[in-house]
């Protein structure tokens, strides 16, 4: 009898696959330290500029607890590459801002993504490549709806049923 494929199991295991090269890539590249959640952070709020963006925009961008966003957006100020700015509207919003060093930071690792998306998209057409995006999104709704359906997110190692 074959063993049963479970898409979940298949896109954790892709997802370790992927975090590891991607921090490997990013250790090549000489920006040691620098985690791959980091350098996304850092491309995102790149892409943003002149936006008010705060800790909160994070979680929800990327899908991270509050603890985990805390913990690694502390580690990118304490390295220099952020800087957590009072907003004028509202003294308790602390907005995130990029360093010089990290919009030098920022550039090359947008050029390192571009390069990643090549090689995790090898040999894909358009089509396939906005099927497969379609599907992850998908999925993402699937999950996002049966989070909301207990009225909370389940935590990292909870088990949903």
């Amino acid at each position: 009898m074959a063993e049963p494929v479970y898409i979940g199991h298949a896109l954790k295991v892709l997802n370790h696959k992927i975090r590891r090269l991607a921090e490997s890539d990013v250790a090549r590249r000489g920006c040691a330290g620098l985690t791959e959640a980091q350098g996304r952070v850092l491309s995102y709020l790149a892409h943003h500029p002149g936006q008010d963006i705060c800790q909160r925009d994070v979680e929800e961008t990327f899908g991270i607890t509050r603890a985990t966003a805390s913990k690694m957006l502390g580690d990118m100020e304490h390295a220099g590459l952020i800087l957590r700015c009072g907003a004028d509207y509202d003294a308790r919003r602390k907005n995130l801002r990029l360093t010089d060093e990290a919009l030098q930071l920022s550039r090359e690792i947008r050029q390192g993504i571009a390069e990643f998306e090549a090689v995790l998209t090898a040999g894909f057409t358009q089509e396939e490549r906005r099927e497969l995006l379609r599907l992850l999104y998908k999925i993402e709704g699937n999950v996002d709806a049966a989070s909301a359906s207990d009225g909370r997110p389940a935590r990292k190692g909870e088990r949903l049923c």
